[in-house]
C-alpha cells in the first residue's frame, strides 16, 4: 500500500495483490501469476510469466513478461499507473561470496484509466560480495544503472485529474546513477526459512539529475504453518534510484510450497 502528498485528494492510495504458483523442475523452475491493480476504485486486471534456467557454475537466466504491476519510478506513477513490459536477467556467481548480475528491462506506463503515459528501458549492472554467508549474510553491493524514459502527453488522464500539479511529471529524466548498498538476512525475505529472522537493506544511489539519493528497507520474515513464508517490510526513500521525491512504501507477502 501507498500513499501520497502530492495530489488532489489526501486520502488517495493505490494497492496492489498479486498471486501465482511456481513449478519447480530438475535445472529450471516455471512461474505464472495473476493481479489486481487498484488505485481510487479503478483496477486493472494483470498477469505474469517467467521462467528460469540454471547454467554452468550454478548461474541463472530469467525471462519475464508482465502487465498490470506496480511501479515506483515517481510519486504519481507510484499513486496512479501500472506498467506491462519485459525483463531478461542473468546471475552469475563466481563463488559462494562474489557474484554479478545484470538485467534489462522494456517497460510501457498507463495511467490507471488505461491512457498510455510513455516508455522506459532500464539497464542494470550489480557486483555482489558476501563477508558472511550464513545468517545474517553481511552483503557489500555496488552497482550501476541507466534509466531511459519517453513521456507522451498524457492531459486529461486519471493521473493528471488527481494531481495539483498539470501535467504530472510522471516519467524522471533520462539518467545514470552509480549507488551502493548494505543487507542481512535476504533468505529470510525471499526464500522459505523456519526460524523468524529479520532482514535489512540500505543504499546510497547518486544520479546526474537528480543527485544523491538513499533507502532503508527493514523487516522480518519466516514460516507460519511448516511449508511456507510470510514477510512484513517498511522502506523508506529519498531520491532514490533516479525518482526526484520521498517517501515511504509497506509491503508484505505470503508463499505456500506444495
Amino acid at each position: 500500500m501507498r500513499k501520497g502528498g502530492t495530489f488532489s485528494e489526501s486520502s488517495l492510495y493505490s494497492h496492489w495483490v498479486n498471486l501465482y504458483v511456481r513449478k519447480l523442475f530438475n535445472n529450471s523452475q516455471l512461474k505464472v501469476g495473476i493481479s489486481e491493480y487498484t488505485a481510487k476504485g479503478r483496477s486493472e486486471i494483470g498477469f505474469s510469466v517467467s521462467g528460469s534456467v540454471n547454467g554452468p557454475h550454478q548461474s541463472n537466466l530469467t525471462v519475464k513478461v508482465y502487465r498490470g504491476s506496480p511501479t515506483d519510478i515517481s510519486e504519481p506513477a507510484t499513486l496512479s499507473c501500472w506498467k506491462e513490459g519485459s525483463n531478461v536477467s542473468l546471475s552469475v556467481p563466481y563463488s559462494n561470496r562474489l557474484g554479478i548480475y545484470t538485467s534489462l528491462e522494456r517497460t510501457g506506463y498507463f495511467s490507471a484509466d488505461g491512457s498510455k503515459i510513455g516508455n522506459g528501458t532500464l539497464l542494470y549492472g550489480e557486483l555482489s560480495f558476501k563477508l558472511r554467508t550464513g545468517y545474517p549474510d553481511y552483503t557489500l553491493r555496488a552497482y550501476v544503472q541507466r534509466g531511459i524514459y519517453s513521456e507522451r502527453d498524457h492531459k486529461n488522464t486519471f493521473t493528471d485529474r488527481i494531481s495539483k500539479f498539470k501535467p504530472a511529471d510522471v516519467l524522471p529524466e533520462s539518467y545514470y546513477q552509480i549507488g551502493a548498498g548494505f543487507s542481512f538476512g535476504s533468505e529470510n525475505r525471499s526464500s522459505f526459512v523456519r526460524v523468524w529472522r529479520s532482514f535489512f537493506n540500505s543504499e546510497i544511489s547518486y544520479s546526474n539529475t537528480y543527485g544523491w539519493g538513499s533507502s532503508i528497507t527493514g523487516g522480518i520474515g519466516g514460516s507460519l504453518f511448516g511449508k511456507d513464508s510470510l514477510r512484513v517490510e517498511l522502506q523508506l526513500f529519498k531520491g532514490f534510484k533516479g525518482r526526484g521525491t520521498n517517501g515511504f512504501t509497506v509491503e508484505s507477502g505470503y508463499r505456500k510450497w506444495f
